[in-house]
């Protein structure tokens, strides 16, 4: 499971170097990359598109021994935990979205997968 927004500003959605305030940390890939490979990985067969709001949601089907790989692209959110409260300035960290919440889906990826 990803869960990323768009206008984050540690970590960017379309890669590239990783920094906080100037000190660069090092240059990571894509969100699309990163859920591509674990597509790749898992042998998936297709990928459903859904939307909530400002939440793009793609699941992958069919994927090898039961697994799933979702991404959430939260649209226009940064550097926060969805559903939750805006805890640093939105300056520092971006929008938080409150079209989902990421505890609460975080908790049934897991139960799903542990279950299995």
């Amino acid at each position: 499971m990803i869960i990323n927004g768009t206008d984050d500003t540690l970590v960017p959605y379309n890669g590239g170097e990783v920094q906080f305030f100037f000190r660069k940390l090092g240059k990571i890939k894509s969100v699309n990359d990163s859920y591509n490979k674990f597509f790749e990985s898992n042998l998936c067969k297709q990928t459903v598109e859904t939307t909530i709001n400002k939440v793009d949601i793609f699941n992958a089907q069919s994927c090898k021994n039961k697994s799933e790989v979702i991404l959430y692209k939260v649209n226009g959110g940064g550097h926060t935990w969805p559903g939750s409260k805006q805890l640093l300035p939105k300056f520092i960290v971006g929008k938080t979205n409150y079209d989902i919440d990421a505890t609460q889906l975080i908790k049934k990826f897991f139960v799903k997968h542990l279950m299995d």
